[in-house]
C-alpha cells in the first residue's frame, strides 16, 4: 500500500534525477539567502562565492539543456538526443557560475 508521501517522496526522486541541475542551482540559491540574511560562523565570502558558482552552473544548465531530433534521411527511425540551445542568459548564468568558481577559488587560496 502506498501512501501520499511516499509517492510525492519518489515523484520528487525522479524529478532530482532527472534534473539534478535544477537542484543544484536551487541549493545554492537558498545557501546564498541564507548568508546574506543570517551569516554563518564561518568565511561568508567563501560561502557566498560557492553558492553562486552552484547558481550560475546549476540555472545556467537548466537554461541551454535541449534535445534534438535526429531523422535518418530515409525517414525509417528518429533518434533523440541531448543538444545544447546557447541563449543570452545561458551563456550569463555560465559565466557568472565560472566567476563564483574564481573568486572562491582566490578566497580559499588566501585563507590563513
Amino acid at each position: 500500500m502506498e501512501t501520499l508521501a511516499g509517492k510525492a517522496l519518489n515523484d520528487l526522486t525522479n524529478l532530482v534525477s532527472e534534473k539534478w541541475y535544477v537542484g543544484l542551482g536551487t541549493v545554492g540559491l537558498i545557501t546564498l539567502l541564507w548568508v546574506m540574511l543570517k551569516g554563518t560562523p564561518h568565511d561568508d565570502l567563501l560561502i557566498a562565492y560557492t553558492a553562486v558558482a552552484m547558481i550560475g552552473l546549476g540555472f545556467g544548465e537548466a537554461e541551454t539543456r535541449t534535445f534534438q531530433e535526429h531523422v535518418d534521411p530515409y525517414g525509417r527511425y528518429k533518434l533523440t538526443g541531448p543538444a545544447r540551445r546557447w541563449t543570452f542568459i545561458g551563456i550569463c548564468l555560465y559565466l557568472a557560475g565560472l566567476g563564483g568558481l574564481g573568486l572562491a577559488a582566490l578566497r580559499a587560496t588566501n585563507l590563513n
